[in-house]
């Protein structure tokens, strides 16, 4: 008999081809004449009579294995067409998952340069303002234009150890001086305006709008500084200096004061009769061929009446013996208005409003 797979002889009633070790299932056998299913033992076909031979069961039992096999590869066929497709579904899934993913990393790109885009014009619209602010500056201030210039090149030129120094003024290391004694002070006139000074102020000029004293001196200096000041250009006024001071002219120009100082501060000061700006800062100044350090406040106001400037200043060195600065406040509480209706009534020590 033949092998029904690779069409080798093998023994008759073999379980295993010899050759190709494939397992002999029961051969069929067909009738050459008619087709009908014949058996092993069958001589003559039951259905046409047609007598059997050898190589006729052989032929038609390899008829049998070739169609088998065809059957088998129709179906491996048929399965690798399967797998064909459905590769082309995964591939189409994953090139629409790139494709998306493409979709939003441009997105995110684009996103990204309109945040770069918009950051530049607000760069440039920042700078634009800057200049057209320094141009108005030197078009209606000129005088304060002068002052800005010179203060910039003071501050290039201060040293590194004024400029880290703490702006804030601290008292804790001295003693208070609290000689404020309104039943004991002297009244000082400066100007249109009038000041209750503790009597430990010796003054050293006074004028009509000059007033100078020394609370201590000779290499320890604290010194109370009361100046009006007439504007010949603009009209002074409140906003106006509320603007300038938050523009930084007011502070800067008051840098000027001093060989170098650190960070001015300010706040808005209001007793009522009068209100303006206190500036706080420390300082490095020349006093008699020797250099020192300390604090200072200065209280800017407008006189209106007279369109003058008000600078009521107080300055002392770190080694002073006591610390005037809350005897300072409470003069600028006793500022009013001569010949006002305060002026016949008592000073009040309360302290004022501060504003921010």
């Amino acid at each position: 008999m033949k092998c029904q797979y690779c069409g080798c002889d093998i023994p008759d009633g073999s379980a295993y081809c010899n050759y190709c070790g494939s397992k002999i299932e029961d051969q069929k056998i067909y009738c050459r004449e008619c087709g009908s299913p014949l058996t092993k033992e069958s001589e003559v076909c039951g259905q046409c009579g047609a007598t059997v031979k050898p190589e006729t069961s052989e032929l038609s039992t390899q008829k049998t294995a070739n169609s088998d096999t065809s059957g088998v590869q129709n179906e491996q066929k048929i399965a690798a067409e399967k797998e064909h497709k459905k590769g082309k579904n995964v591939s189409k899934a994953s090139s629409g998952k790139k494709t998306k993913t493409i979709f939003y990393a441009e997105k995110k790109k684009g996103i990204k340069i309109k945040r770069i885009f918009r950051g530049v014009l607000i760069s440039i619209f920042t700078l634009f303002s800057l200049i057209l602010i320094s141009n108005l500056v030197s078009e209606f201030f000129p005088e304060i234009k002068s002052e800005i210039e010179r203060g910039y090149h003071s501050l290039l030129n201060a040293g590194k150890e004024n400029a880290s120094r703490n702006s804030e003024i601290e008292t804790d290391e001295k003693e208070e001086k609290n000689g404020f004694d309104l039943s004991k002070n002297k009244q000082v006139s400066v100007g249109n305006y009038k000041f209750s000074v503790p009597k430990y102020l010796k003054a050293a000029e006074k004028e009509t709008d000059l007033y100078k004293a020394y609370a201590e001196k000779s290499g320890k200096y604290a010194w109370l500084q009361i100046v009006s000041k007439y504007e010949e250009q603009d009209s002074v006024s409140f906003k106006r200096l509320q603007r300038e001071t938050w523009l930084g002219i007011r502070p800067l120009s008051y840098k000027l004061w001093f060989t170098s100082t650190g960070r001015v501060k300010f706040k808005a000061f209001d007793n009522g009769s009068i209100k303006g700006y206190i500036y706080t800062c420390s300082f490095t100044h020349d006093f008699d061929g020797t250099e020192y350090q300390g604090n200072a406040k200065c209280f800017v106001f407008p006189s209106e009446e007279n369109n003058s400037w008000v600078f009521v200043s107080f300055m002392e060195t770190d080694n002073t013996e006591y610390s005037y600065f809350g005897d300072f406040e409470q003069i600028l509480n006793s500022i009013i208005v001569k010949g006002s209706f305060n002026e016949h009534k008592p000073f009040s020590t309360e302290t004022s409003t501060v504003k921010k």
